[in-house]
C-alpha cells in the first residue's frame, strides 16, 4: 500500500486531472473521462463506469477526498459514500413500487380468472357427482341381483346334490 494524498495536496490535484483509468473507491467505478475546468485547468467532474452495471455517471471532482497513486485508487468523501447508498435506494424505489403494483394487478387478475373457472367447474362437478352416485346405486342393485341369482343357483345345485345322495343311500 502506498502513500495517500488528501484534499489540498497538489498530488491529488495532479491525479484528478490525470485520473483516467483510476478506480473510485468504495464504488469500484473506473474513471473513463475527466472534465477539466478551462480557466483553472483543474478537474471539474469525473465520468466513471460502474464495474457491476456498466452504467456511466458523473462524479463531482470535489467529492474525491484522497488519492493513492501506487494502487490507482481515488477515495470518495464519506458523505458521498452515504449519498451513493441513498441514490441506489432511490433508483430502486420506483422499480420496487412498479413491481409491487404489477404483482398486485396479476394477483387480482388471477383471482378473477380462478373465480370464473370455479363458477364454470362447480355445476359440472355437481352433475358428475350425481351421475356417479346414480351409477353406483345402479351397480349396487345389479350386484345384489346377481348375488341373489347366484345364491339361488347354488341352493338349487346343492339341493340336487343332496337329493342324489339320498337316492343312492336308499
Amino acid at each position: 500500500m502506498g502513500d495517500v494524498f488528501a484534499r489540498g495536496s497538489t498530488v491529488l490535484d495532479y491525479w484528478l486531472v490525470h485520473a483516467e483509468g483510476l478506480v473510485v473507491e468504495p464504488i469500484g467505478a473506473r474513471v473513463e473521462e475527466v472534465v477539466v475546468a478551462a480557466r483553472e485547468g483543474r478537474a471539474d467532474r469525473l465520468v466513471v463506469r460502474s464495474r457491476l452495471t456498466h452504467r456511466r455517471r458523473s462524479i463531482d471532482a470535489r467529492a474525491i477526498a484522497a488519492v493513492e497513486p501506487a494502487t490507482g485508487r481515488l477515495l470518495l468523501e464519506p458523505e458521498q459514500r452515504r449519498r451513493r447508498v441513498d441514490s441506489a435506494a432511490e433508483r430502486i424505489r420506483p422499480h420496487a413500487a412498479r413491481a409491487a403494483s404489477e404483482t398486485a394487478r396479476a394477483c387480482r387478475v388471477a383471482g378473477t380468472h380462478t373465480a370464473a373457472g370455479l363458477r364454470w367447474l362447480a355445476p359440472r362437478v355437481v352433475a358428475a357427482t350425481r351421475t356417479a352416485a346414480a351409477t353406483a346405486g345402479t351397480l349396487m342393485v345389479a350386484g345384489a341381483i346377481l348375488a341373489a341369482r347366484a345364491a339361488g343357483h347354488a341352493a338349487r345345485y346343492l339341493d340336487g346334490v343332496a337329493e342324489r345322495r339320498r337316492r343312492r343311500a336308499t
